[in-house]
């Protein structure tokens, strides 16, 4: 197992260094955890082990239950990886996210349905770019990990990308796809992480392999689906400014849980905007129907229609907000001169008085 495989996909789950209730706890933890992450770096998974458990016996939080696990699995000590891992799960119970939960709960699974098999650790071959984009790249890692750990994951993945548009290794895939998972961008998790498998091929283990495979079907099978279908002339579409191809699409489309602006652009005739909002495995039909300009119309007068329609569009648009403006300026006047006639029921009260 690669050290990008293992120590990333770890500080993603670990979220934060451990810490103590004492100063000094809190720092000599840190310093056993700083050496494991330095010593895995350099595949030696079993003083790292070491080194972590030392951490989790100064400051036993249970973030580091994680990375004791996944020592334990590129040694290939399986019952090992087994407590740790169950024991981080039930340490950290609800502190875990959901997705982190089932990935952990995954690999406890297949490496029980394995009997106790383990993924091998492979040696780590020469990288061919230049020494210097293997430093630039290794900053760029480090600097996300360190991100990562603060579970900063959008500063994290620039951090990652950065170091895969510097030195590609298909290893740093595997920890984009982990960011992406995290910040709930399952479409380009999927992508990142078949990548991955397909650029790995015969070096990725055959346990990872399995597990990863499983975590994509998981994503999958929470992507929404829509469909669009356009009544009218010929016509461009568009997810959120992207553009998707020509109506009719040839399949539907699998995207994540969320709001989406569609945009649907007849050769002839203004454009179509609708706005759509899915919740996760969602079948949603989206049919767009398209103002239909006369083929005899000249492509000057069908010009000034579209123009028209966009400025009725603007203009429309304008006078909305103009309106709701207009109220909250009413409101704001009512509660005023409110607060003015109290003020002034008041001084004629304490006129009286005296």
């Amino acid at each position: 197992m690669r050290i990008r495989d293992l120590l990333l996909g770890t500080l993603l789950v670990l979220g934060t260094a451990p810490t103590a209730r004492a100063d000094g706890s809190r720092d000599v933890a840190r310093a056993h955890y700083a050496r494991g992450v330095e010593l895995a770096g350099k595949n030696g998974y079993a003083e790292a082990l070491q080194e972590f458990n030392q951490a989790y016996i100064v400051s036993p939080e249970f973030a580091v239950l994680y990375n004791i696990g996944q020592c334990h699995i590129a040694l290939g000590h399986p019952a090992e990886a087994i407590e740790a891992l169950s024991r981080y799960l039930r340490d950290g119970a609800e502190r875990i996210p959901r997705a982190r939960r089932e990935l952990v709960q995954q690999q406890i699974e297949m490496m029980e349905a394995r009997g106790g098999g383990a993924p091998v650790p492979e040696p780590d071959p020469a990288s061919a770019s230049t020494a210097e984009a293997r430093e630039t790249a290794r900053a760029h890692r480090t600097r996300g990990l360190e991100l990562a750990g603060r579970n900063q994951y959008g500063a994290a993945l620039r951090e990652f990308d950065d170091a895969y548009a510097t030195d590609p290794d298909f290893g740093i895939l595997y920890n984009i796809g982990q960011c992406h998972v995290a910040l709930g961008h399952p479409v380009e998790a999927i992508e990142a992480f078949s990548r991955y498998l397909r650029d790995g091929a015969e070096r990725v283990p055959s346990g990872r392999a399995d597990l990863l495979g499983a975590q994509i079907v998981m994503l999958e099978s929470r992507l929404a689906e829509l469909t669009i279908v356009t009544v009218g002339p010929d016509a461009r579409v568009l997810l959120d400014g992207r553009e998707l191809g020509r109506a009719p699409l040839a399949h539907p489309l699998r995207i994540g849980s969320g709001s989406y602006r569609i945009t649907v652009i007849p050769d002839v005739g203004p454009p179509v905007i609708r706005d759509v909002t899915l919740a996760e495995a969602q079948r949603l039909t989206l049919t767009v129907r398209l103002p239909f300009l006369p083929a005899s119309w000249s492509p000057a007068v069908a010009a000034r229609v579209t123009a028209s329609a966009a400025a009725a569009t603007r203009a429309a648009t304008a006078a909305a907000v103009a309106n709701e403006q207009a109220l909250v300026e009413k409101a704001r006047s009512a509660t005023s001169q409110q607060g003015g006639s109290g003020s002034s029921q008041g001084g004629t009260s304490n006129g009286g008085g005296h």
